[in-house]
């Protein structure tokens, strides 16, 4: 059996005669991956069928023979947690020796697949530029159709916030992998990665904006070590170490890297002003291989980094300084047993604790923000895959216990007009506005949150809750070239409030064999929980809690008796509460075909409309960097996606993709719960702030293996996020200051559906482009030693552009400048 710490995919058909359609026994199927490193054969049985149960994810090459018949090979690219149905025919030969070379569809396509996804293989990474795999949302951004890069370099997928949920071996974690709340995970311990979009199968619940369901490495996917070093512009500089080795029944696989990036946050101005993170990433995989059924698996993943919180120039000369800290450790255990060719169990034990830490800023004079946020998650994990006649089934129970530990001290230190500011505050303005040069110090104005002004306060809270999801799901044909992919889920979550679902998945796919086109239809429900990330301290403004004084603010204590408030402004005017963040409830439909235009090209069109109740959308505290999550009582989505991938394979050192994508997102008020940044009535339409109609993205590049030669280009399209009228002026006068960017110019003003119903206008910032080259070689090479070089820019034409804040407190941001990069890279 094959030792690879994830081994839940396998391939299954059937072998025939291609004349008469009878089936072939005693036919051999063998695969191996690129490397040889992986090889497994199987023999056909009296039906002609035949099954490969735990292989790892990859590319490989098949080869199908039976005496008397021509020998077919092909290619085949396994991705993540892939049940792979392949239906080969073989020609009767007519004469000895004859053999037939086929890269039929297979390559890329399968058949009875139901779900919008793009794998990765470690081929496909390789064809990558470093500075696209600096980060997982980096790395997303630029391959999956309709990404939208949002603020504090968030991703948003298909008119979702919470957009990017990973999958590590086989283990989802609740927890946002965004910069502000994890150092994150790193691209080069990836072996595979399957970024699923639509049409998910029930073993998947939590966050469904997107599902990252990585592979990682492991002693026997990567033998040796390499070292990398890379510098660019704007104070970057990264450098990893990885090495692995593998024996009979040992494995194991090191990576530990650190880094640092002088723009490590989208800044509020073009020009990024402190604007420093750096850190480190470290991960280990251990394997044993115990007998011909066994396997056990130790997965630990460490990372910290420290980042600056960006700022103005203004606030800058008057002294702003705040800056967080993030910390993450996880530790998977996982055991992996064959029961039988055609069935496989695995159960994992799994914990992660991370913690971010607000650091305030130490000037007098800016809005005021020092806390901590901790989560310890603790859960089992167990998954069931067999495959019985025509039915390839999996189930599973997965049970995880949430603590989190969060501490707020927050004073918006609003400063009244200076004529009516008395004694030090005055005295205080008037220093920092003389040393800064400017005739007035910057505007702050106080949080509004429920058309109340929130004064300072003080909070804690602790809470200790879980989430419990079972499922069951098959994939079948009743009849030929006709898929179904039937399953249910239920899923109870507790935490701060508690909500469960029943999910029921469908999926169907029709393969026309003369074309090779299947197309696809699903309905899906989703069970989305709130984040764990500030969940007690949003649910509190939405309950009541903040504010002693409020007629219901004893309510907050009820549902979270381990909350304590000191101080906090009498909020006796406020006429309505909307109660804690709730758990979004979703209905997803999509219709979509899949063409193959060439063995190594496929051309990918898909149509999607979502609605649900309790759509998220995070409104930050202030200027704080504090991202509270709040909930809007309806929302609607209407999308599309057009992509063509170009994929490597065999000799063919070419690799590109062009995505295209169309999208429509509503919310609709009132607020459910949580924090509000705004006023909504019933049923009042609401732009969110990641709403880009039109996102394209292309890329192309070539690479030869022998000589390590590689070159690419890729460039990014965006229509521009809606911003609230008036937003964009302080920013396009301090865009003026630096000679290499654009002006921000004012965005239409659209009307009609978009404005909402009584709702203001929508100010959209203008569309841009962005452009990538990059290319390098292998200097020197001498099995298995070699040392290759990297060089590459990003935003050639330096066109920097807006992106849209959801705090009507705090300003827009921009997206990066011009950088130059380059990494050397040993392989030993």
């Amino acid at each position: 059996m094959l030792g690879t710490a994830v081994a839940q995919q396998a391939i299954v058909g059937r072998i025939q005669d291609a004349t008469t359609g009878n089936a072939l026994a005693a036919a051999s199927i063998t695969i191996r991956d690129r490397g040889a490193a992986v090889r497994e054969s199987a023999t056909s049985g009296p039906t002609g069928g035949f099954s490969l149960v735990g292989l790892p994810p990859g590319d490989y090459e098949a080869t199908v023979s039976a005496e008397g018949y021509l020998t077919e090979r092909f290619h085949i690219t396994l991705i993540p947690r892939q049940v792979l149905d392949l239906d080969v025919r073989l020609s009767p030969a007519k004469g000895e020796g004859q053999s037939i070379e086929v890269t039929a569809s297979t390559a890329h396509l399968d058949p009875g697949r139901a779900q919008t996804s793009i794998a990765l293989s470690q081929r496909d990474l390789q064809q990558i530029p470093a500075h696209h795999q600096a980060d997982i949302p980096k790395l997303v951004a630029r391959l999956v159709p309709g990404a939208v890069l949002g603020h504090d370099n968030f991703i948003h997928l298909k008119g979702n916030e919470l957009s990017l949920h990973q999958s590590l071996d086989g283990v989802a974690f609740l927890d946002n992998p965004q910069h502000h709340f994890s150092p994150g995970y790193s691209t080069q311990t990836i072996e595979s990665v399957n970024v699923i979009t639509g049409g998910l199968p029930a073993e998947f619940g939590n966050r469904l904006g997107g599902v990252l369901d990585i592979v990682t490495k492991s002693g026997r996917t990567f033998q040796g070590g390499s070292l990398s070093l890379g510098g660019s512009t704007i104070v970057g500089r990264n450098g990893a170490l990885e090495y692995g080795l593998g024996g009979n029944k040992w494995d194991a696989y090191f990576f530990s890297s650190g880094f640092s990036d002088g723009r490590f946050l989208n800044p509020p101005q073009p020009r990024e002003i402190h604007d420093l993170g750096y850190g480190s990433r470290s991960f280990f995989k251990l394997g044993y291989l115990a007998g011909e059924q066994d396997r056990l698996s130790l997965t630990i993943s460490a990372g910290g980094a420290n980042l600056q919180l960006p700022t103005t120039t203004e606030e800058w000369l008057v002294g702003r300084d705040s800056s967080r800290r993030t910390r993450e450790t996880s530790a998977i255990l996982r055991w992996q047993r064959t029961l039988s060719p055609r069935a496989l169990l695995s159960t994992s034990l799994y914990q992660r604790y991370a913690s971010n830490r607000l650091i305030p800023t130490s000037d007098p004079v800016n809005p005021f923000a020092r806390g901590f946020l901790r989560t310890l998650t603790q859960g089992v994990k167990a998954d069931a895959l067999i495959h019985r006649g025509a039915h390839n089934m999996k189930m599973g129970v997965d049970l995880a216990m949430f603590s989190p530990n969060e501490d707020l001290t927050f004073d918006p230190r609003e400063l009244e007009d200076e004529h009516e500011d008395e004694g030090i505050h005055s005295e205080l303005r008037f220093d920092l506005a003389r040393q800064a040069a400017f005739a007035v110090r910057p505007s702050f104005p106080p949080p509004v949150f429920s058309g109340v002004e929130a004064g300072a306060l003080n909070f804690r809270g602790r809470r200790r809750g879980g989430e419990g999801g079972i499922y069951i799901q098959d994939r079948f044909s009743p009849f030929r070239n006709f898929t179904v992919h039937a399953g249910v889920r239920y899923d109870r979550y507790s935490l701060v409030v508690t909500d469960d679902l029943v999910s029921p998945r469908l999926g169907l796919s029709y393969h026309l064999p003369p074309t090779g086109t299947v197309f696809r239809a699903v309905y899906n429900r989703y069970f989305v929980p709130p984040p764990l990330e500030y969940i007690q301290l949003a649910s509190a403004f939405g309950s009541g809690g903040i504010g002693e004084a409020h007629e219901q603010g004893h309510a907050i204590r009820a549902l979270l008796p381990d909350a304590v408030f000191f101080g906090g402004d009498d909020h006796e005017d406020v006429e309505e509460l909307f109660g804690p963040v709730r758990s979004l409830t979703q209905h997803y439909f999509e219709f979509g075909m899949q063409q193959p235009l060439h063995p190594t090209i496929v051309l990918d069109v898909s149509g999607y409309h979502h609605q649900g109740r309790n759509a998220y959308e995070n409104v930050e505290l202030s200027s704080t960097r504090v991202f509270l999550p709040t909930t809007f009582d309806r929302e609607r989505t209407w999308g599309s996606d057009v992509s063509l991938r170009l994929k490597p394979l065999g000799k063919l050192g070419l690799f590109g993709y062009l995505n295209y994508s169309h999208v429509i997102t509503n919310f609709f008020g009132p607020v459910s719960g949580g924090l509000a940044g705004e006023e909504a009535g019933p049923g009042q339409q609401i732009t969110p702030a990641f709403d880009q109609r039109h996102t394209g993205s292309a890329s192309i590049s070539y690479r030869h293996d022998p000589s390590g030669f590689h070159v690419g280009f890729a460039t990014g399209y965006g229509s521009g996020t809606p911003t609230a009228p008036g937003h964009g002026e302080p920013q396009a006068q301090a865009a003026a200051v630096s000679r290499s960017v654009h002006l921000l110019r004012p965005g239409p003003v659209l009307s009609g559906s978009e404005a909402g119903e009584g709702g203001p206008a929508v100010v959209r910032l203008p569309s841009h482009w962005t452009f990538d080259i990059w290319g390098g070689a292998t200097v020197w090479k001498s099995e298995p030693k070699s040392v290759a070089l990297e060089f590459s820019v990003e935003n050639i034409g330096n066109r920097i552009f807006g992106i849209a804040k959801e705090s009507a407190t705090t300003p827009i941001q921009y997206s990066g400048r011009r950088r130059f990069a380059g990494q050397l890279k040993f392989r030993f």
